[in-house]
């Protein structure tokens, strides 16, 4: 209730008053029963002393007594809680769609509460989800009997056994709700979804029905007045509101079905779910959902829980010392737990049925990773990790990984697994902040040490269009790492190391996923020169050919272009490549003469049935003349020629084999 100064001053207003005699009594409620007799015409209150002194006693006195606390009868209160969600709140249209999901046979699905963990299934382990973690997405095909299941699963007796283990005692609260897309618009909307969600939550709470809506439950109970219509947008913050009262007594269990049928308004229950966090768990579950996209490819669990240490230099004071299985199942073990309480099994550790292969960290449903990539969720993550530098992390996780990777992993498959794991390093380093460029850099340095001692650096790679030729610079690491275009790591270990940085334009030409003219100009600024000559050996024969980077270049150029044709993008290749074509074209490089013959003899399969070296050669010059606007269109329409003689070489190639 409002203070007794406040009613008073509301009630004069109301009234158009002077200052009523207040009388003499102590209860709090004085204010409104001046008001009720001034309402009633009894403004002589001495002279209805007996009568008005009589309601005083055996109503308002149990309206509020005490230090203010609403004492209301139990059969008034239950009308009232019941009057609250029923008008308030609508009708729960849970149970109609319930009802009309067909009923399982008892065994059909009694599978999913088998408790059998040494059962080979390709799901995760729904009792041990329901005794240890928070989010359990059950996938199905349309008819599949998804509905059905999770019916059946809301209605087993044995549910609330295995919830109590995870409640650890605590009383349990459930609540579902099945979405139908031809059903009606609560039946099939975010909207529908809190309403029913609030209603079964306070329906079983009653007593947070004062705390939620103060104000509505003192006027229809001291003024009979009518309780207004939720909205719809404060249907967010009152679920929110009972969730954390519910939750200070009870732990909280939500069946939901069909929420794919949701649509686009699958970001309000994702919103609502992250506004019960917490300032820690956000920003803890900010790292986690920044490494997840900041990682390239598979992330595995182990990675994750690495990237997730306090002390980067950890990575590199750490001496090698190989892991034994159950130390990998505990750090397992322990990531899941992170992911269940920090993102509230938004990631999860997915399972691949083979204790010896690696887990990867997942989102749990399509529609989690199109809501974190919204733009206001992005900036809530950023500013939540403001100091953070997942690509850091991820660096040192993979260095951490090598020092202490699995005894059981030996011989060849250890050199492929410390490559692997020195790649996954190098290609997170390529976006470390540059105000970490130092420790990146001994991070790196620590990553070469393991694939020198292995030897594996100096595999012999192809160019793709002189298949016996080499074009590694086999400058070790460094090679590595400009190929990633780890600009930082290559202009320090350049400086320091290095006599000739030409050497390592070959490893720049040939860099992934696409060259970068930020390396290819900080190269040429360490004094490398665009005319050193590469020696080219045939690897069947021992031949050896002189060239210089530059056809190269143009080879690489081409040659990406064929080994992408089906889904490349024409206009992002061109803004990628016309910089570093500019760059040369700018310190000299020639577009007549040895470097058409060079490319003519190189890639001639793919000029004479795809591609026209006259017309790149056009481009070149337009580009070469500073006529950059017209270089990329000629260049672009060229690349989409190509793009479609491919695709009709594909068909032909196709009806062929079809006829045959």
């Amino acid at each position: 209730m409002q203070s007794l100064d406040h009613q008073e001053a509301i009630l004069q207003r109301l009234d158009g008053v002077t200052q009523v005699p207040r009388p003499e009594q102590s209860a709090p409620a004085h204010a409104l029963f001046q008001h009720l007799a001034h309402r009633g015409g009894l403004d002589n209150y001495a002279t209805d002393s007996i009568r008005w002194k009589t309601l005083h006693s055996s109503t308002l006195n149990r309206v509020a007594t005490g230090q203010g606390k609403m004492v209301i009868p139990p059969a008034i209160e239950n009308k009232l809680q019941q009057q609250f969600l029923s008008t308030v709140l609508g009708t729960d249209d849970k149970n109609q769609r319930q009802s009309q999901i067909h009923a399982a046979h008892k065994r059909t699905f009694e599978w999913i509460f088998d408790e059998n963990g040494e059962a080979e299934h390709p799901w995760d382990n729904f009792v041990e989800w329901c005794e240890d973690s928070l989010l359990y997405w059950i996938t199905g095909k349309a008819g599949s009997g998804r509905s059905i299941l999770m019916k059946f699963i809301s209605q087993y007796p044995q549910l609330m056994k295995h919830l109590q283990v995870w409640s650890n005692g605590a009383p349990v609260t459930i609540a579902s709700f099945y979405f139908w897309a031809s059903g009606t618009v609560m039946q099939a909307s975010s909207e529908g979804l809190f309403r029913s969600l609030l209603y079964q939550l306070l329906d079983q709470h009653k007593h947070i029905i004062p705390k939620l809506a103060p104000q509505t439950w003192e006027g229809t109970y001291l003024f009979g007045a009518p309780m207004p219509v939720v909205q719809a947008d404060d249907l967010r913050r009152m679920l929110g509101f009972t969730v954390r009262e519910v939750g200070k007594t009870s732990r909280i269990c939500l069946i939901i079905d069909g929420l794919d049928e949701l649509g686009g308004s699958t970001d309000d229950v994702l919103d609502a779910i992250i506004k019960t966090w917490d300032t820690f768990y956000f920003e803890h579950a900010a790292q986690y959902f920044e490494l997840k996209k900041a990682h390239t490819g598979v992330l595995e669990a182990r990675i994750l829980f690495l990237a997730d240490a306090e002390n980067i230099s950890h990575a590199i004071e750490m001496d090698n010392r190989p892991i034994s299985q159950e130390e990998y199942d505990s750090q397992l073990s322990t990531i899941r737990r992170r992911l269940n309480s920090r993102c509230m099994g938004l990631l999860e550790v997915t399972s691949t049925g083979d204790t010896l292969q690696p887990h990867p960290v997942e989102y749990l449903h399509r529609t989690v990773k199109d809501y974190l990539r919204r733009h206001d969720v992005q900036a809530r993550l950023q500013a939540a990790t403001e100091l953070f530098d997942p690509y850091l992390q991820l660096c040192a996780a993979y260095l951490l990984s090598i020092k202490s990777m699995p005894s059981y992993i030996t011989g060849q498959d250890r050199k492929i697994d410390i490559t692997l794991r020195a790649l996954g390093a190098i290609v997170s380093a390529r976006w470390v902040a540059t105000g970490n460029t130092e420790i990146m850099v001994e991070i790196l340095d620590k990553v070469a040490l393991p694939l020198e001692k292995e030897d594996v650096l100096h595999s012999q790679e192809r160019s793709p269009w002189w298949p016996n030729a080499t074009f590694s610079s086999h400058q070790g690491f460094l090679s590595h790492a400009t190929r990633e275009n780890v600009t930082e790591y290559v202009r320090v270990r350049a400086r320091r190391s290095l006599q000739d940085p030409s050497l390592l334009l070959i490893d720049a030409a040939y860099s992934r996923p696409d060259p970068s003219v930020n390396v290819f100009q900080l190269l040429l600024d360490l004094g490398a020169d665009i005319n050193f000559e590469l020696l080219l050996q045939g690897a069947n024969t021992g031949s050896e050919t002189r060239c210089t980077v530059w056809p190269e270049i143009l080879v690489a150029f081409v040659s990406r272009q064929f080994s992408t044709m089906e889904t490349m993008n024409v206009e992002k290749i061109c803004k990628v490549w016309i910089p570093v074509l500019r760059l040369w074209l700018e310190m000299g490089a020639p577009v007549e003469g040895q470097v058409r013959d060079s490319l003519q003899s190189r890639c001639a399969l793919l000029f004479s049935t795809h591609y026209s070296m006259e017309r790149l050669f056009v481009g070149l010059r337009l580009l070469q003349a500073g006529n950059e606007e017209d270089a990329f269109k000629l260049l672009c329409r060229e690349l989409q020629s190509m793009q479609e003689a491919f695709r009709q070489t594909s068909r032909q190639r196709e009806k062929k084999v079809d006829n045959t």
